[in-house]
């Protein structure tokens, strides 16, 4: 399902989807002959969850006041001119959205135009907006997905859609579906806060997760023990103390590769079993946490 508004224009009833323009231009989405609209005058667009009209080379104005930006909800009558209005005559939203997945990105909801940034500590980062010297950009062609590598030779685009995935660097990324509702208004959307509450039982040598309704997950190892640091430590640490506490006295090389290797190897057995891979969360300061949200507990028997 596209997300759609009707809008009511002088008797004729028009739908518009996210891209599409109103303005005087004969080809646009809902032309409006009149010289007190520009060429490209207003933008329907989908952010987050919600439907909103944007202002371009003309104004938008609700209640008296011109909006960059409208949200928009049936009822509502728009003027884009002294003479001219628009009656929102119904919204229809998807039930689900596009976004980015990555492990070391998380799972993050799609603007209509995206730049994939690599930072200095090689973290991909998801910005909704262009950025010329990004990595990669997605963007939204009304009904379709545009790619755009950086590495690429030409300025050719792909078309892109839910179960594509490409590389960043080292760093693989997909595009997923998620639930609108679950967006919240935010762009960002964790798909752990649509997991059920978790207890982390820690008794350092192995970890007992349990989720209501699911069976339990259990963590042994260097996993469980990098878990059971965190449970005890309680705050945000530098990664290299946890990583002492569990190889010791070595080289800070070995102890690198070794704290990577053992997280990837944490975060493919949470991702196994459907558990967010957040958990254990980084912040790309060198600090590490056990990332919990509401109504889940830890349970410390080391």
């Amino acid at each position: 399902m596209r997300a759609m508004v009707s809008f009511l224009l002088k008797g004729v009833v028009y739908r518009l989807g996210h891209g599409d323009i109103i303005g005087r231009l004969p080809m646009v989405a809902c032309p409006i002959d009149d010289p007190a609209i520009s060429e490209a005058h207003a933008l329907v667009s989908l952010r987050a969850d919600a439907l909103c009209l944007l202002s371009l080379r003309g104004k938008v104005v609700i209640d008296g006041k011109p909006a960059p930006v409208v949200r928009l909800v049936e009822g509502q009558r728009l003027q884009l001119a002294r003479h001219i209005e628009l009656v929102v005559q119904s919204v229809e939203l998807p039930h689900e959205v596009l976004a980015l997945e990555g492990e070391q990105l998380g799972c993050v909801a799609l603007s209509s135009v995206n730049s994939v940034v690599v930072d200095k500590r090689e973290v991909p980062e998801l910005v909704g907006r262009f950025v010329g010297s990004a990595d990669a950009w997605l963007w939204c062609r009304g009904h379709e997905w545009s790619l755009r590598l950086s590495q690429q030779e030409s300025d050719t685009a792909r078309v892109i859609g839910e179960g594509d995935s490409f590389k960043v660097g080292e760093h693989l990324l997909r595009l997923v579906t998620i639930p609108l509702s679950h967006g919240g208004g935010a762009r960002t959307v964790d798909r752990s806060r649509m997991a059920p509450a978790m207890m982390i039982e820690a008794r350092y040598d192995t970890v007992h997760i349990h989720r209501d309704g699911w069976p339990s997950t259990v963590l042994t190892g260097q996993a469980a023990r990098l878990v059971s640091e965190l449970v005890a430590m309680q705050v945000p640490v530098p990664w290299e103390v946890v990583a002492r506490e569990l190889w010791g006295d070595v080289d800070s090389s070995t102890l690198r590769r070794r704290w990577d290797v053992c997280l990837s190897r944490l975060r493919a057995k949470l991702r196994a079993h459907e558990i967010r891979v957040d958990v254990v969360r980084s912040d790309h300061s060198g600090n590490v946490e056990l990332l919990l949200y509401d109504g889940d507990s830890v349970r410390n028997i080391t």
